[in-house]
C-alpha cells in the first residue's frame, strides 16, 4: 500500500495558499443526525409532460421509499410547474416528513397547460430555493425534472437562482426526459454544483435521481437499501492507483450528512493529485480492502465494529494502511467508543495527541489554530489550537483521529454558522490529515 501513496504524493504540487486561514473548534450540538437529507423534487406538469409525468411521479414516490431506508431523517418536498397563463404558474408544498402528504399532492398533479415549448423553470426554481423552510444542518439537493427549457428572457435568472442555491449549501441536478435536448438545463446544473442527465422516463429514471441525491452511483434494486459498493470510476481509480476517499460502513450511524466530495474539489483545486471524484463505500470485511490505502469513519454512537470487523482493520492497518476516524458533532458517544475500540485492539499503542508544532499541521496550509463554535447554531467562536490524536505502528502514523466534527465543515455552509469547527478550517486541517496520511 506504501507504493500507491508515495505516488500520490509524488503527484501533489501544493498551493493550498486558498485555504489558508485561521481555525477554529467548539463543542455544539448536534442536528446532523436529525434532518440527514432534504430533497425537493421539482417538475414539468405542463401538457407536453402528458406521456411520462405518471411515470416519473411514480418513481419518484419509490426513490423517496428508498431513500427514506437509508437515511435516518429525509424531508421531502415537491414544486410543479407550468407557464404564465396556464391555472398555475408553480405550487407545491414545502419540506416534510409527512410522506402521505407528499403522495397526496403527487397524486393530484395532471399535465396539463403550456402551449409554446418553453416553461416557468425560473420561478419554480426560485420557489425551491426560497420557499422550502431548508434547514440548517441537512444536506440539501433540488432535482429539476422536465422536457422544455425557460423562456429565453429567463435563463439568465434560472442560473443566477442556481448560483444563488449552491451559495446556500444546495445543489441542483438536472434531469431532461423524453430524450429532450436541454443545454439550460445542463447550465441549471453546472451553475448550481450538480450533475445533468438526459434519459427516457423508463424504470431506470428513478436510479439515476436516486444517484444524484445520494451521491452516488445507484446499482441495486429499488427496494434494496444497501448503498453500491463502488462506481465505474472508482474502480479505474483505483486500479491506475489514484487516489480514492473511501468510507467504512459499520452498523447504521456510519453516514452522516458529510459532503466528502467537497474535500475532493478542494484537493483537486489545491493540489495537483489524481483522484476519484466521489466516495466509496467500503466494508471492512471486504475482499479487497487493501486497495486503498486510506479509510474514512466517522458517526454518533460507538462505533460497531464486531470480532470480524476488528480483526480486518488491524490487519489492514498492520499492513500499511491508514484510518481517519471524527466524532460527527463532537458525539461524545463516538468519542468514547472509539477510544475503548482502539485500546482493545492495541493495547501495546495508546492514542496520544499530536503537538502543535506536528509536521501535519503543515502538511498543506499551515495550521496555528482553529476556530471552535462557542454556542451550537450561533456565529460565536473561540480560537483554539487544532486537537489531532494518532496512534503509530512501526514508526509510522496509522490512525489519524479528531473528537472535533470537521465532517459538517466540508459542506460549505460558512454563513450558518451551524458547524463545531469553522468550514474553511476545516477544509484546510482535512486537506493537511489527507496529504499527512498519503505521505506516510
Amino acid at each position: 500500500m506504501r507504493r500507491g501513496r508515495t505516488t500520490l504524493v509524488a503527484a501533489a504540487t501544493l498551493a493550498l495558499g486558498a485555504l489558508a486561514a485561521p481555525s477554529r473548534h467548539a463543542l455544539a450540538s448536534c442536528e446532523c443526525d436529525r434532518n440527514a437529507l432534504e430533497v425537493v423534487f421539482v417538475f414539468d406538469s405542463t401538457g407536453s409532460m402528458g406521456g411520462t409525468i405518471g411515470a416519473v411521479k411514480s418513481k419518484i414516490e419509490k426513490m423517496i421509499a428508498v431513500l427514506t431506508e437509508n437515511i435516518p431523517r429525509v424531508r421531502v418536498g415537491i414544486v410543479t410547474y407550468r407557464d404564465v397563463g396556464d391555472v398555475y404558474v408553480k405550487r407545491g408544498i414545502p419540506l416534510t416528513e409527512n410522506y402521505d402528504e407528499v403522495a397526496a399532492t403527487m397524486h393530484g398533479i395532471r399535465a396539463e397547460g403550456g402551449g409554446d415549448a418553453p416553461e416557468a423553470v425560473d420561478q419554480a426554481l426560485g420557489m425551491a430555493v426560497q420557499e422550502m423552510g431548508w434547514a440548517g444542518r441537512a444536506s440539501k439537493v433540488i432535482v429539476l425534472i422536465g422536457d422544455a427549457p425557460p423562456h429565453d428572457e429567463a435563463c439568465a435568472t434560472a442560473y443566477g437562482i442556481a448560483r444563488m442555491a449552491r451559495r446556500e449549501g444546495i445543489v441542483v441536478h438536472t434531469v431532461a426526459v423524453s430524450g429532450a435536448s436541454l443545454p439550460a438545463f445542463e447550465e441549471i446544473a453546472r451553475q448550481g454544483g450538480g450533475r445533468h442527465v438526459s434519459m427516457d422516463a423508463d424504470a431506470d429514471l428513478v436510479r439515476r435521481i436516486l444517484s444524484l441525491s445520494l451521491g452516488r452511483e445507484w446499482t441495486g434494486d429499488l427496494g434494496d437499501a444497501e448503498l453500491p459498493p463502488e462506481t465505474d470510476e472508482q474502480d479505474a481509480a483505483a486500479a491506475r492507483g489514484a487516489f480514492v476517499f473511501a468510507q467504512i460502513r459499520a452498523g447504521e450511524d456510519w453516514n452522516p450528512p458529510h459532503a466528502a466530495a467537497n474535500v475532493l474539489a478542494a484537493m483537486g483545486s489545491a493540489v495537483r493529485l489524481d483522484a476519484a471524484s466521489d466516495v466509496r463505500v467500503v466494508s471492512l470485511t471486504d475482499s479487497d480492502l487493501s486497495r486503498f490505502p486510506f479509510l474514512y469513519l466517522s458517526g454518533h454512537d460507538e462505533p460497531a465494529l464486531g470480532p470480524q470487523e476488528r480483526d480486518a482493520l488491524r490487519l489492514y492497518l498492520e499492513r500499511g494502511g491508514c484510518l481517519f476516524a471524527e466524532a460527527c458533532c463532537g458525539s461524545r458517544r463516538f468519542d468514547r467508543g472509539f477510544r475503548k475500540t482502539l485500546a482493545e485492539m492495541f493495547p501495546e499503542a495508546p492514542l496520544t495527541r499530536l503537538p502543535p508544532d506536528h509536521r501535519l499541521y503543515r502538511a498543506g496550509v499551515p495550521v496555528e489554530s482553529v476556530e471552535v463554535a462557542v454556542v451550537h447554531g450561533a456565529d460565536r467562536y473561540r480560537s483554539a489550537p487544532p486537537e489531532l490524536w494518532e496512534l503509530d505502528m512501526d514508526a509510522r502514523t496509522a490512525v489519524i483521529y479528531s473528537p472535533l466534527d470537521l465532517g459538517c465543515g466540508w459542506n460549505n455552509r460558512a454563513d450558518e454558522g451551524s458547524c463545531q469547527v469553522r468550514e474553511r478550517d476545516s477544509l484546510a486541517l482535512t486537506v493537511d490529515i489527507l496529504l499527512y496520511l498519503l505521505g506516510e
